[in-house]
């Protein structure tokens, strides 16, 4: 026979149980929402790109550039992360010239100029070369006074085929998971 104290711990206790029962299935029916609402799209070393940012990223990609892939976007994704990484590896950023509360586009354009485009060496004979064949372009203007404007011109050109060959390099190292379809 139950006692009235025995009778209002078992009351107590079943609250008790019923509450961490409930709580539990709320816990888990928010966080398996929240799962689908952030699934990861790529893991980048320590670093995880969700589907909102890869979303973001796409529409804003899409408005400069309607063929863009989303392949394409990702892996512009992932190099930025592998840049950003670097960065904080090489502490580049407010000691560079660039405020501390500068953008990643910012300090990836800086992490580009000093690790990439400062590599790029462009010799006169082929500044001299370019000018002949396109001096129609330059009006009459003599070549020491575009020498400045035509090697940063066939810098840029280069430019890409040396931040493919550094990304490369980069890549080498790191690992990186890409989920993009479900």
């Amino acid at each position: 026979m139950m006692t009235p104290f025995n009778q209002k711990i078992n009351r107590i206790f079943l609250c008790a149980l019923s509450c961490i029962l409930f709580s539990v299935s709320v816990f888990y029916a928010v966080s398996a929402t929240a799962a689908l609402l952030e699934r990861v799209v790529a893991v980048v070393d320590d670093n995880a790109i969700v589907l909102s940012e890869f979303k973001k990223e796409l529409m804003l990609a899409r408005e400069e550039d309607d063929d863009i892939t989303e392949e394409e976007v990702l892996q512009d994704m992932i190099n930025r992360v592998i840049i950003l990484d670097q960065i904080k590896r090489f502490r580049i950023g407010a000691a560079s010239g660039v405020p501390k509360n500068a953008d990643d586009g910012a300090l990836v354009q800086r992490y580009i100029d000093r690790r990439v485009r400062s590599l790029i060496y462009i010799p006169f004979e082929e500044i001299e070369t370019y000018y002949l064949s396109h001096k129609e372009k330059y009006q009459g203007r003599e070549l020491h006074e575009v020498k400045g404007e035509i090697e940063s011109q066939l810098r840029e050109e280069r430019l890409k085929d040396h931040l493919d060959e550094h990304m490369a390099d980069l890549r080498k190292g790191i690992y990186i998971r890409i989920q993009l379809k479900e």
